[in-house]
């Protein structure tokens, strides 16, 4: 028979594993669907500082002479990174200016999504991106 002590000291472990699994599991889902989403990404990470959705950005699969160099640096930039301010000062106050525009050669589909300045509409350039099993990665800026 089991004590009421020792069934709190065992409810108390079972929610302290449950808590620590909860911690282990990794950002919510992203929405990489467009080559939009992915620019989104990276403005909402350089407006929030939550680096956490950078990692998510580069698929392992994509040869890396296919990204842009920058691409790889986000893609394993945490918070941390003495280069991230300067990542979020890129991106800090700016906006979609549109829609991707969308190119297809033999085996490559690759988009570029306009960012603009929010507060002018003045246009900064471009966040690339690669597709790769139907989702959308960045590939540079």
């Amino acid at each position: 028979m089991m004590t009421l002590a020792r069934s709190v000291t065992l409810l108390i472990a079972l929610v302290s594993v449950a808590s620590s699994h909860a911690l282990a599991q990794p950002v919510a889902t992203l929405d990489l669907s467009s080559p939009e989403a992915v620019a989104e990404i990276l403005l909402d990470v350089a407006t929030s500082g939550d680096a956490d959705a950078l990692s998510h950005l580069c698929h392992p699969d994509i040869p890396p002479e296919r990204l842009d160099p920058r691409a790889l640096q986000i893609c394993t930039m945490t918070s941390e990174h003495p280069n991230f301010e300067g990542f979020r000062g890129m991106f800090t106050g700016s906006r979609l200016g549109g829609d991707a525009e969308i190119a297809t050669t033999d085996d490559l589909t690759t988009a570029r999504v306009p960012i603009v300045n929010d507060a002018d509409g003045t246009q900064l350039g471009f966040v690339n991106a690669i597709q790769y099993n139907g989702l959308w990665y960045l590939r540079g800026f």
